[in-house]
């Protein structure tokens, strides 16, 4: 697992998906800093079938997940532009809470830390397709 068990809801979250997602190729949707409420963080992260139509492999379990980071103490972000693909997500245990680390693709890349991390998420394609 990429750390998933660590974070409230992160099973629930990938019991519903089917598997641990990986976030390979995933998109950074949106990212909000607040300082009194949760830093959330919005990705949009699918399942790659082996199918292939027009060139293409074909997607699967499209969704939209938000981190909800509470009390974040460390933010390390470089990069954040108009496309913000990311190589993957990891989350661990640090001495002040968990650690989550977006995999650098393009785009948006780094580390967030929090006292703690849930996660919300919303089946479907966030572009209606």
């Amino acid at each position: 697992m990429n750390g998933l068990e660590l974070v409230k809801g992160g099973k629930e979250f990938c019991d519903w998906f089917g598997s641990t997602p990986s976030f390979h190729d995933a998109e950074v949707l949106s990212l909000h800093l607040d300082r009194a409420r949760p830093t959330r963080l919005t990705i949009h992260t699918w399942r790659m079938t082996n199918k292939v139509e027009d060139g293409l492999f074909v997607l699967e379990q499209h969704v939209v997940v938000t981190f909800c980071l509470d009390a974040v103490s460390d933010c390390d972000l470089s990069g954040f532009n108009h496309q913000n693909v990311i190589d993957g997500v990891e989350i661990e245990e640090v001495p002040n809470g968990l650690k989550l680390s977006l995999r650098d693709c393009f785009g948006l890349y780094g580390s967030l830390v929090a006292r703690s991390i849930r996660i919300e998420f919303e089946p479907g394609n966030p572009n209606g397709r």
